[in-house]
């Protein structure tokens, strides 16, 4: 039994660099949080945290509660791990009081995400509870019973269901996908969020899908930013600017030209448009915080990279992503990316999808 689910961005006191979000806090510079929680009657119980490394550079946090301290660490360097929250036990048949107590997370590095805590009986990674689910086509909805809802009655997606359905469509066209992000709001300023919870109107929703086949063992890649109704202004000038760096990427493209001259055009053309790449107050990367694209093939990420450290020319025959995004923990990301193979006089691009952000 589940005693206390608690979010992250239910905080109760913070100190040093943190950011607080709906459903989690990001920790900066001397980052520090508390969650304070009543426990009814005096018993043996569990407590779990739920945490997400997003790079592999950002892999440390330190949980306590009642005086027991853990410190979360990740070790696998292998990239989707980066990104996904997971669940890890702080105390196992912990006895506690009745009355108040404290659970306080501490930053090892900075950058971790802390997705909040859960005091049960015993806990357990498997989930106890049916998982509500949508099919995109025909728009089906079922409850976690089996039983067909309807969405204005309780039924809310999540970005978990969305990464489900389409990596089981995929996966009925021949093509393996896992790690799909699928990641709303101010989750979608971090760009190796995996995302997580409820898939909230008037938020971007940034979908990135790298499938690899069946037969062929070739990778394809594709970005695309949605907002279900009406956009935030500030969220729908980002979209028209990553947009816009896109297509001057995409015309620059051709055999010989500077890999390292077609990102900085695009960054170039997104400051212009008064998205400076920087930090925020609280130290926060935001802006363009990453290449342009990478070669896909056999393997997702391989040469060559079209960023700022790339200055040899492309070649015909190599086929590179271009993925321009916009980033900034007030109000989330935008990423759109298209994959092409560069030709003597252009590129071809391989994504036939429209880019329209607001969706009803």
């Amino acid at each position: 039994d589940i005693l206390i689910d608690r979010g992250g961005g239910e905080v109760d006191d913070y100190s040093g660099i943190v950011s607080v979000s709906d459903y989690m806090i990001t920790l900066g510079d001397e980052g520090s949080a508390s969650y304070d929680f009543i426990i009814e009657e005096a018993g043996t119980y569990d407590v779990a945290v739920r945490i997400c490394f997003p790079f592999w550079n950002k892999n440390n946090v330190t949980v306590s509660v009642d005086g027991v301290s853990q410190t979360f660490s990740e070790e696998r360097l292998w990239w989707p791990y980066w990104r996904t929250t997971c669940w890890f036990p702080l105390v196992t048949g912990h006895r506690f009081s009745a009355g108040t107590h404290t659970l306080t997370v501490d930053v090892g590095v900075n950058g971790v995400q802390f997705y909040g805590f859960r005091v049960c009986t015993a806990f357990s990674e498997e989930p106890t509870a049916g998982v509500a689910q949508f099919m995109l086509s025909p728009r089906k909805f079922i409850d976690v019973d089996g039983n067909p809802c309807q969405p204005d009655k309780g039924f809310k997606l999540t970005c978990e269901m969305l990464r489900a359905e389409i990596e089981g469509l995929l996966k009925t066209r021949g093509y393996a996908a896992s790690q799909t992000i699928t990641a709303c709001g101010t989750q979608a300023s971090q760009p190796h969020n995996l995302g997580a919870g409820p898939v909230l109107a008037g938020k971007p929703v940034v979908v990135d899908i790298f499938p690899r086949s069946d037969t062929t063992g070739y990778w394809g890649d594709m970005t695309r930013t949605f907002c279900k109704g009406v956009a935030e202004p500030v969220v729908r000038k980002a979209f028209l600017s990553v947009r816009k760096a896109g297509e001057i990427a995409e015309r620059m493209i051709r055999e010989g030209v500077c890999a390292a001259e077609v990102h900085l055009a695009a960054a170039e053309s997104m400051a212009a448009d008064g998205f400076q790449t920087g930090h925020t107050a609280d130290g926060i990367p935001c802006g363009f915080i990453h290449g342009l694209g990478h070669g896909v093939g056999l393997e997702i990420h391989e040469g060559p990279r079209v960023s700022p450290m790339n200055r040899n020319p492309l070649r015909k025959g190599n086929v590179v992503s271009v993925e321009p995004g916009l980033y900034h923990p007030a109000w989330g990301g935008i990423r759109l990316e298209d994959l092409v193979v560069v030709t003597r006089d252009g590129c071809r691009n391989f994504n036939t999808m429209e880019k329209d952000l607001e969706i009803e």
